[in-house]
């Protein structure tokens, strides 16, 4: 694996040290972009899903994306968190799903 120079640094030090608010619009459109997931899923199984499946999953990941963005800026050494959280939360949508 590459080392990170001292403009990857730079940058990385300027994620972390922004303030939640300046990085409302970033995670939105993070949130919009993997939120399509969703509809995609939906699309995929050929619109067998209800339209409130359809929008759990859309919030779902995009939420996820969201969680995992901010843990990477914010605190990596806390990543086995999310993908914990994302392993559980969508063994409990998929057995929704069905049941």
């Amino acid at each position: 694996m590459a080392r990170p120079t001292s403009t990857h640094r730079a940058s990385y030090e300027y994620f972390r040290n922004v303030p939640l608010r300046r990085l409302t619009f970033l995670l939105l459109a993070i949130f919009c972009l993997f939120g399509m997931l969703g509809f995609l899923i939906d699309l995929i199984e050929l619109r067998q899903k209800s339209l409130s499946e359809v929008l759990v999953w859309t919030i779902f990941t995009g939420g996820m994306a969201v969680f995992y963005l901010l843990t990477i800026i914010r605190s990596p050494r806390w990543l086995l968190f999310p993908l914990g959280k994302q392993a559980d939360d969508q063994t409990i949508l998929l057995f929704r799903v069905l049941v």
